[in-house]
């Protein structure tokens, strides 16, 4: 029987499919080999040539006690990411600090990690945003962005504990459901407008709707990702409340990011189509509620001005005087920028001035009549255009490689016709896709929040590629056999 037969056959069984939409690793699938938790040649340091897996495993079973604190801290710290800035950032030094008290078993997978291509990529552009504040005219500015680099830090801390994956995703789960209620008790008109100051309007907890829809669409994902094991009425209720949590933020990244995870699903995720059909069919309905049904919520409004204005863009060809507009003259001031200074830019931070010389923008500035785009004082609203014009060519690549590997290693696990791998391909596609939506029209690097969500999205990836989901459970993938199930 195929490894695509028997996800059939397990979704098509008693307890199965429609009943829980549930996928567990089975002992006599192709691919799978059993292993006890505490295999005594797991207890030996692993050598030099050693892979993820080994470490990982290493880890787990020289440690056993500290290793269920760190899913403990995990799970709860993935939760805090999705909330504000404040609850990421105590997430952060909760992982960090309990990663280093670890160390000791630790520091085997570390070295292994600084191996890895995409670790390595990300590290780089680290490193080049850091030395550019040498020659960079805002060097407080760029400090600030730097120090939204930190999550960075978000890989070594999650990696050790991948094989426990679903529980790190329902703590991301459960704080997108936290995030909708209070966005929800807002949208109502339920909360004191004293507290208005305290809450946005549109983003719940989150002080910007941004990082609100980017890891809403994530929970989507998750919510219809076959290794959850939930039921089916549970799964619904998660994502229709990620998807209402989207429009409620009104943010039009959020929406493309969920375009681009729903038409990437569907065509290059492997096994019963069904379940991703039920979803878009979901998401359709809300659609339509949302700008059909409620034709004067503030948020449906802005929905449909910011299409509009997209497809004005598209057509003419000239920047409409709206944030579209700006948004797309942002971006070619920032090339522009970049090609006046294409081997190292103008430094981390000094962007948004350098932006002001550009004819394109003054044009766009001087034809406008909103006073805030006249005065305008933000960042480029696109990690392309800003990293291009702060950091140069160089700087352009380390950013955008990375994002497009992890792409590969995300295609890769959802093409995958090994049940297990299948598990999570729809959490992974979403986290990498929002990844890539977000930093087209906005500065991923320099938003915490937003930084946690592609280092989330990066560490999947990497543990997807090296087929640490299964670990966790006493069940690993030998390489030998996902060679022969990728080949099948």
């Amino acid at each position: 029987m195929t490894s695509l037969a028997l996800i059939n056959a397990s979704w098509n069984s008693p307890g199965g499919g429609a009943g829980r939409l549930c996928y567990r690793p089975q002992m006599d699938e192709p691919g799978v080999t059993a292993q006890p938790l505490a295999k005594s040649a797991s207890l030996h340091r692993p050598g030099a040539g050693a892979d993820l897996a080994a470490c990982v495993a290493f880890a787990r079973d020289r440690d056993p006690y500290g290793h269920r604190v760190h899913v403990i801290t995990a799970t709860i710290g993935c939760g805090l990411l999705t909330l504000t800035t404040v609850t990421a950032t105590i997430a952060l030094f909760g992982l960090v600090g309990w990663s280093i008290a670890r160390s000791w078993v630790l520091w085997p997978l570390w070295l292994r990690l600084l191996r890895h291509p995409l670790v390595l990529l990300l590290l780089g552009f680290f490193t080049w945003s850091a030395l550019s504040l040498t020659w960079s005219a805002n060097v407080g500015e760029g400090l600030e962005t730097l120090r939204s680099q930190r999550y960075l830090l978000l890989i070594p801390a999650l990696v050790p504990v991948l094989g426990a994956v679903r529980w790190l995703l329902l703590g991301v789960l459960v704080g997108v459901m936290v995030q909708a209620f209070a966005q929800a008790l807002v949208f109502c008109g339920l909360v004191p407008w004293s507290m208005r100051s305290i809450w946005s309007t549109n983003g719940g907890l989150s002080k910007h709707p941004g990082p609100a829809s980017a890891w809403a669409v994530i929970a989507m994902g998750i919510a219809f990702s076959p290794g959850l094991c939930l039921p089916f009425w549970a799964r619904v209720t998660a994502g229709l409340a990620a998807f209402g949590s989207v429009f409620m933020t009104a943010a039009r990244s959020g929406l493309l990011a969920m375009a681009f995870t729903m038409s990437g699903g569907l065509v290059l995720l492997r096994g019963p189509r069904r379940w991703l059909w039920r979803g878009a069919l979901i998401a359709a309905v809300w659609i339509v509620v949302a700008t059909v049904l409620v034709p004067e919520a503030r948020n449906a409004r802005k929905l449909r001005g910011g299409v509009e204005d997209a497809w004005s863009l598209i057509t003419t060809g000239v920047a409409p005087d709206s944030s579209i507009g700006i948004r797309w003259t942002l971006v070619r001031a920032g090339f522009a920028v970049g090609m006046e200074h294409p081997w190292a830019g103008v430094g981390l931070g000094a962007a948004r001035e350098a932006i002001k010389e550009q004819p394109v923008f003054r044009a766009f500035m001087d034809s406008s009549t909103n006073k805030a785009f006249r005065n305008w004082q933000g960042d480029l609203h696109g990690a392309w255009g800003e990293s291009i014009a702060e950091l140069g060519v160089p700087g352009f690549v380390l950013f955008i490689v990375p994002v497009f590997m992890a792409f590969g290693l995300a295609v890769r696990h959802a093409r995958s016709t090994v049940p297990a791998a299948y598990a999570w391909g729809p959490t992974v596609l979403a986290a990498v896709l929002t990844w890539l939506a977000f930093g087209m029209f906005n500065v991923v690097y320099s938003s915490g929040q937003l930084e946690a969500m592609a280092m989330l999205a990066a560490t999947l990836a990497i543990g997807a590629g090296a087929h640490l989901f299964q670990t966790g459970t006493g069940m690993q993938r030998t390489v030998d056999s996902v060679k022969d199930a990728a080949d099948a």
